[in-house]
């Protein structure tokens, strides 16, 4: 018979969670601070059953970036050439997505923020983040962190 009432288990239980929660976020910070934490465990989730999910991935750069440096930067990382909005700051693909390219990129001194949105399969949606939703994560557009 256990000597820790079932409610203190629980408790002791709940407490593991979140404190794994809190290092899993830690981890994100200093590993893929650009990238949106829910779509690395998203990534992370999805590639227990398929190593290689397909997304359809927005990156967000500084103003003022050679938009054609950023196309060729993400068809050199990931095969697919992406659609440009925002003037030159906002680039969509949708393709297969794994946790080292999305490293690569996020890695990139120009890059931003990196949004993502499993799909499936691959489609022709066009943008469903905005730099407005972006901005509201990470703070201020210089920050480049996602708040945490």
């Amino acid at each position: 018979m256990s000597s820790t009432p079932p409610s203190a288990a629980s408790s002791i239980t709940l407490d593991l969670l979140r404190n794994m929660l809190l290092g899993f976020k830690s981890a994100c910070k200093q590993i893929l601070s650009k990238a949106n934490p829910t779509l690395i465990a998203d990534i992370i989730e999805r590639q227990q059953e398929n190593p290689e999910p397909i997304y359809m991935l927005e990156v967000f750069t500084k103003d003022g970036v050679d938009s054609e440096k950023i196309r060729n930067l993400i068809l050199e990382k990931v095969g697919v050439t992406p659609e440009i909005y925002d003037n030159g700051t906002h680039y969509v693909t949708n393709q297969k997505l794994t946790l080292e390219m999305l490293k690569e990129i996020s890695d990139y001194n120009d890059v931003v923020a990196v949004e993502g949105d499993y799909t499936e399969a691959i489609t022709g949606l066009g943008p469903s983040h905005s730099w407005d939703e972006v901005r509201a994560r990470i703070g201020d557009k210089d920050s480049y962190k996602y708040q945490y």
